[in-house]
């Protein structure tokens, strides 16, 4: 009973932080100004620019998810939880927002 609950709470976590991510997703501008750069230039600043802690870009990194996106050819394929507050554990890519410079 003390499971079903807490995988209860869990799901309505997820509900509202999905409603939360829908609403700020919202506010972003639909159209963006004209993209001139190629991919090319684009992966070659990914792999190549740093700031004062590194690289802008990690690639591979373990990361913990409150959804499950994962696939198996195509088809959904449902995780084992690693946590209670987090439902998938997988590889990504982070790419920092805000970046550090020193004069």
């Amino acid at each position: 009973e003390l499971q079903k609950l807490e995988k209860d709470r869990v799901r309505q976590d997820h509900r509202t932080c999905a409603a939360r991510a829908a609403h700020e997703m919202a506010k972003v501008p639909r159209k963006l100004e004209p993209f001139t750069f190629t991919p090319d230039e684009v992966q070659d600043a990914f792999d190549n620019y740093r700031d004062s802690y590194g690289l802008v870009v990690a690639y591979n990194e373990p990361a913990q998810f409150q959804r499950c996106g994962c696939r198996r050819n195509g088809e959904p394929r449902v995780c084992v939880p690693p946590n209670p507050e987090m439902w998938c554990e997988r590889s990504a890519t982070f790419l920092k927002v805000r970046l550090v410079t020193f004069m």
